[in-house]
């Protein structure tokens, strides 16, 4: 009597395996660069948000201390504002207890100026005044008004990721009464400040 065997195969063939690897590189070529983009245009956000929450919160302090308040970039050692530096570089909000202009920890009447700092943006980022109004410090009245280097006209600053397009560059505007608004471009040449200068990042 024949006997024949019920054992299947089991597994893949070697040109479904090949199809199915095919596949998988298809995959990965199309969605990582889109996960990337996206993860960067995230962190874009962030950093805006961040930047504003600043500067809401040092026109509060202003407010509710009834103290000049200073948002200023911070030196490479993170313990002083930084006249020749760049947004980018991290930024401090602190209240100027004694009226000396000077940023420091605890003052002389053992008062605590710093309120808060943010550290440096990740490299390559880049956060820049167009219109010269705050180029280095913004200073909050007790009013809530801010005023910097050009008055307490509009400023635009714009906040560049070198890898992401013009379309993803993000806007953020502060006005003389102390608030402060994000936008996002939406193509080449689409906000230019007040002096000219393009908000494009290239």
């Amino acid at each position: 009597m024949q006997e024949y065997s019920n054992n299947k195969q089991n597994g893949f063939s070697l040109v479904e395996l090949m199809i199915a690897v095919f596949m998988l590189s298809i995959l990965l070529t199309v969605g990582i660069p889109a996960f990337n983009g996206i993860a960067r245009e995230n962190a874009l956000a962030d950093i805006s948000n961040r930047f504003i929450t600043s500067i809401t919160l040092a026109r509060s302090e202003a407010v509710s201390k009834n103290r000049t308040v200073v948002m200023c970039q911070l030196n490479n050692a993170g313990t002083a504002c930084d006249n020749d530096g760049n947004w980018e570089d991290g930024w401090v909000v602190w209240i100027d207890l004694d009226n000396d202009n000077n940023l420091e920890n605890v003052n002389e009447a053992n008062g605590v100026e710093v309120v808060s700092i943010e550290a440096r943006l990740p490299a390559g980022y880049t956060l820049t005044a167009l219109n010269n109004q705050f180029i280095n410090r913004i200073t909050f009245n007790s009013s809530g008004e801010a005023t910097g280097d050009g008055g307490n006209l509009l400023e635009l600053f714009r906040l560049c990721d070198p890898q992401l397009d013009n379309n993803r560059t993000r806007l953020i505007y502060l006005n003389g009464v102390g608030h402060a608004w994000r936008n996002r471009t939406r193509g080449t040449n689409s906000a230019t400040a007040s002096n000219g200068v393009s908000a494009d990042c290239v």
